[in-house]
């Protein structure tokens, strides 16, 4: 069963709803607001909670936060994110931006610790 614990975290209103968007990377955009992450970008974190759009977004910084899986998870492996903003195994050239330490399916939630580790060459 997926796990958090020792969550430091951030708030910042929604750029648009995320009410479906739990879990999910997310990132500040160029007016400040929280937004769902794509491929290939450093994150600011994981979102907590699931905001109407302008509402506060609660973005874990640190800890071990719940990611949504977008692909294959293995825990002990560096997670990286998807196109849709979820979570998945890193491999060469992706950016990390965590450790899994509860893996799982695509469609499941996982465990990861968020660590902002770059690009993996």
């Amino acid at each position: 069963m997926a796990f958090e614990q020792s969550i430091q975290s951030v708030s910042g209103p929604a750029n648009a709803s995320l009410t479906t968007k739990q879990y999910y990377a997310v990132v500040f955009n160029s007016s400040g607001n929280i937004a769902v992450a794509g491929a290939g970008v450093p994150i600011a974190g994981v979102l907590q909670n699931a905001p109407a759009s302008g509402d506060g977004a609660e973005v874990a910084v640190s800890g071990i936060s719940k990611v949504a899986l977008g692909g294959t998870a293995t825990a002990g492996t560096m997670a990286a994110v998807d196109s849709a903003g979820k979570f998945l195994n890193a491999v060469s050239g992706d950016i990390a931006v965590g450790v899994f330490v509860k893996g799982g399916s695509s469609g499941e939630v996982g465990s990861m610790l968020v660590k902002d580790i770059g690009k993996i060459w």
